[in-house]
């Protein structure tokens, strides 16, 4: 159910003004209880929006009979219009619209049962998380749907602040296609962060969470390069299903676009093997309609099973299978350096693309198909040691997808105890890299593709 009409077109970014926080300006409205229900979700909706907004009461929180609720209210003149409305846990909803809040003055709202619209239709709830992850505590954090000329109430409500390293968890109601929040966070010395953020309710569902992060100061998403808040679009991907038919357990495992010179990371990530029998499948990102891609598996004893130029084509998946009779013998072994991709952000990173530079695709996200890198955790793969430096690009998509992109290099200088960190967020000086106890791996020449 919408607030007041069915919407189904997608709200995009207005050009409505919102105003400048200065605490004098707070009114105060106060709820009261007196519906003889235990009230489960409570909306307090500027009147110029479309959208009843989050629920205010907080995730899990609940509004007993004969309670008061109380929050600070920001709106931009000397009065503004409000509409309410309230849920018991039988979905009963009591609605009072146009309430008008003027300044010098304490709103003050009894529900009660004359409240009660018996024409309202069931909600349906997905999750929003607001994610504190400064050291600053938030003082007050206004939520309000983009369409509206108002900040609305402070979700804190009158006595509640959000620590340092916190998360609130909020309900919204699921509407049809994307709507458009604008979030201000208030912390000391009425400093402001102000955002804004999309939901798209037609990708989510009552098991979908959705998250928002408070960064400032610190944190690199408002100065750094490697940031692109462009949306990634997952329906630009393929799969890429490796059967492993060799007879023999593989340790190495490389995907690599046609195009490029060199065999790049190892997909299987480090202290990972790949049993007899098994399948491997991965998310695949190239440029064109149809790319060509290299594929070599290495086992326990170097030897090598190759299938170069196999054709992966849009609208079917790739399915390899990798037999004895790819085996070549002439293969050199490889000795590798460990690349470490950290992710010191609070937000899940679900692919990570790592290309040599010399190719036009990004080849097959290294996550594969049902893992993501945590937040605040860490990965390792294997990369083959070259007697040149080589260079690849990097794009991490994160849980908003959001882009990261960044750039790594391994010097030729590196040897096999060389451990490089490619931070999500930071720039990389080229020798920045930490040493590691090895693990017993193929050696041998520094082969390219061709050698």
């Amino acid at each position: 159910m919408f607030k007041k009409v069915l919407l189904t077109i997608i709200v995009g970014l207005m050009t409505t003004t919102l105003s400048a926080f200065e605490a004098d300006q707070l009114n105060r409205v106060n709820l009261v209880n007196n519906t003889d229900s235990e009230l489960w979700y409570v909306f307090i909706s500027p009147g110029d929006s479309e959208w009843w907004g989050l629920d205010a009461l907080i995730s899990e929180g609940t509004f007993k009979d004969g309670d008061v609720l109380s929050f600070n209210i920001l709106y931009p003149d000397d009065e503004n219009y409000f509409d309410i409305m309230a849920i018991d846990g039988e979905g009963n909803a009591f609605v009072l619209f146009d309430l008008l809040i003027k300044d010098g003055e304490e709103a003050n709202i009894t529900l009660d049962a004359s409240m009660l619209d018996e024409d309202m239709d069931e909600l349906s709830f997905t999750q929003v998380n607001i994610e504190n992850t400064t050291d600053n505590e938030m003082q007050y954090v206004f939520i309000s749907s983009n369409d509206s000329a108002m900040w609305g109430i402070d979700f804190l409500g009158v006595e509640q602040n959000l620590g340092a390293y916190e998360t609130l968890n909020f309900l919204a109601p699921i509407v049809e296609g994307i709507v458009t929040y604008d979030i201000m966070a208030i912390y000391e010395d009425d400093n402001e962060y102000t955002e804004s953020f999309d939901i798209d309710y037609d990708e989510l569902d009552n098991d979908s969470v959705y998250t928002h992060a408070i960064y400032i100061d610190s944190d690199y998403y408002d100065d750094s390069d490697d940031y692109d808040d462009s949306y990634f679009d997952t329906s630009e991907l393929n799969n890429i299903s490796i059967v492993n038919n060799t007879g023999t357990e593989i340790v190495h495992v490389f995907v690599s676009p046609g195009d490029s010179g060199v065999w790049g990371l190892d997909a299987l990530g480090s202290e990972i093997t790949f049993a007899d029998e098994e399948t491997l499948s991965f998310d695949l990102l190239y440029s064109d309609y149809a790319n060509h891609f290299d594929i070599m598996a290495v086992d326990g004893d170097g030897n090598a099973f190759v299938l170069l130029d196999k054709l992966i084509s849009d609208g079917e998946e790739a399915n390899v299978i990798l037999d004895a009779s790819m085996l070549e013998e002439d293969k050199n072994d490889m000795t590798f350096a460990e690349i470490k991709i950290e992710n010191p952000t609070v937000n899940e990173m679900l692919y990570v693309f790592i290309s040599p530079s010399d190719s036009e695709s990004w080849g097959i996200d290294f996550m594969g198909t049902e893992q993501t890198l945590g937040a605040h955790s860490s990965l390792n793969w294997a990369v083959p040691l070259l007697d040149d430096d080589s260079i690849y690009d990097v794009m991490i998509i994160d849980d908003e997808r959001n882009r990261h992109i960044g750039e790594l290099k391994i010097g030729w200088e590196f040897d096999e105890d060389s451990l490089y960190t490619y931070t999500i967020g930071e720039e990389l000086s080229e020798d920045e890299f930490e040493y590691f106890e090895a693990p017993s791996r193929p050696r041998g020449s520094r082969p390219r593709r061709g050698d």
